[in-house]
């Protein structure tokens, strides 16, 4: 077999495969072989038919065509094998000879993993250090103040709502879900909704009714609401006064096993520092990714980025009826989206997390940082563990995937502690 390699730019590969007149008849061996499975000949067993007496009934352009079929498919895995190439696509294959007597030519294009040239990302890594944090008392404070509010009795008022009540209320709006009613209780005063809105419904008596305009700021994350000014009719529905607890020893004790206030208080410091570190090191991975990234050369195939794209989209259709509980068709209706709308918006983070896949997983070539099968299927299994019905699951999940995906997270995590380490 011979193998013409050509570059056609923007991680796009030509291959130009010879096969040899011996190798291919081979090919015709092994594609009249597997055509003598279905023939059916009087006075034999299906499967059994004299190779003769099958060429007597299939002709010679299907052994060919079947032939030309095996011998592209093992003759492009070897050609990639060979070559040390990375395939993200179904090849193009183009037949440029096939006749009696000549060597079989094809020719198969297809996208591969782009080149990645890295910056020094070692010493990138080793210049960004890791801030230390710390924790001041009044944050303790602000954590034993936020359960005393969980734990609080409300007593309904009839008089007019204040700052720091707990108040439910009914609102409509002509520009949010086409006028429908809709429900909300919070603490007022505490920024629940957005900004000017509670300050209009402070003095209303429950049974109370005002429409009022709201300005929503240019950079609100909901974008069909950002720079407008919405109209709102709100009706108070409850006014509730919050009897807080007293923060003491038997406070604590009813939160769970703590033996006095001091043993809460030491476990929420230790809670709250966990959270500022986990955050610090999420920051740093993040700061680190952003220069190397800037200092990254690679040309990325526009088919990597579709691909993480569509990744995108399917993961935000299946996790908008769980957290939102709208269907994905409200939920467009909502945003005022279409779905192709939509799917642009997703490129430039998509772009963004395909070139950190790349970096990650050439830093891990570079490295030699590897996973092993087992460690992959334990974390599956992990995986597959919470859910509450594991045979189910098994069926449900592609297993193959499940796998990929862990791998690659346990790939990803073990760079981002030798990176870490520097």
């Amino acid at each position: 077999m011979e193998t013409k390699i050509k570059n056609l730019g923007k991680s796009q590969i030509e291959l130009e495969i010879e096969v040899s007149v011996e190798v291919f008849d081979r090919f015709k061996e092994r594609a009249l072989a597997e055509l003598a499975k279905s023939v059916r000949v009087d006075g034999f067993r299906e499967g059994n038919v004299p190779l003769e007496l099958v060429k007597d009934r299939v002709s010679e352009e299907k052994i060919v065509a079947d032939a030309a079929k095996l011998a592209i498919e093992k003759s492009y895995l070897e050609a990639v094998k060979e070559n040390n190439l990375e395939p993200i696509s179904q090849p193009e294959v183009q037949i440029l000879k096939l006749a009696p007597g000549n060597p079989f030519c094809f020719k198969a294009v297809f996208f591969v993993l782009p080149q990645v040239t890295l910056p020094d990302y070692k010493k990138i890594s080793a210049a960004i250090e890791k801030k230390k944090v710390s924790l001041e008392e009044k944050e303790i404070e602000q954590a034993v103040e936020w359960l005393k509010k969980s734990r609080a009795q409300l007593i309904e008022v009839s008089r007019r709502a204040e700052k720091g009540d707990f108040v439910e209320i009914e609102f409509s709006s002509p520009e949010i879900k086409n006028n429908e009613e809709q429900k909300d209780a919070f603490i007022l005063g505490e920024g629940h909704l957005v900004k000017g809105f509670e300050e209009e419904i402070i003095d209303l008596k429950a049974g109370e009714e005002k429409i009022f305009p709201i300005n929503f700021p240019k950079d609100f994350p909901g974008k069909e609401l950002a720079g407008k000014k919405i109209d709102f009719k709100v009706k108070m529905r409850a006014v509730k006064e919050m009897k807080l607890p007293e923060a003491n020893d038997e406070f604590a004790k009813n939160l769970g096993q703590f033996k006095d206030l001091a043993a809460l208080k030491e476990n929420i410091r230790k809670g709250l520092l966990e959270e500022k570190e986990t955050n610090e090191n999420l920051a740093r991975r993040e700061k680190i990714l952003d220069v190397i990234d800037k200092g990254t050369k690679m040309e990325l195939p526009s088919i990597l980025i579709e691909a993480e794209k569509e990744r995108r989209l399917a993961e935000l259709k299946h996790r908008v009826p769980e957290e939102v509980n709208v269907s994905f068709e409200e939920y467009l209706t909502n945003i005022k989206k279409t779905e192709k709308e939509l799917l642009e918006l997703l490129s430039e983070e998509a772009e963004k997390g395909t070139r950190r896949f790349l970096i990650l997983r050439k830093v891990a070539k570079l490295e030699k940082i590897e996973v092993s099968d087992e460690e992959a299927e334990e974390e599956a299994n992990k995986i597959l563990a919470r859910y509450p019905n594991l045979e189910k699951a098994r069926k449900e999940i592609d297993l193959e995937r499940l796998k990929g995906y862990t791998e690659e997270t346990l790939r990803n995590e073990k760079v981002f502690k030798f990176l870490e380490s520097l």
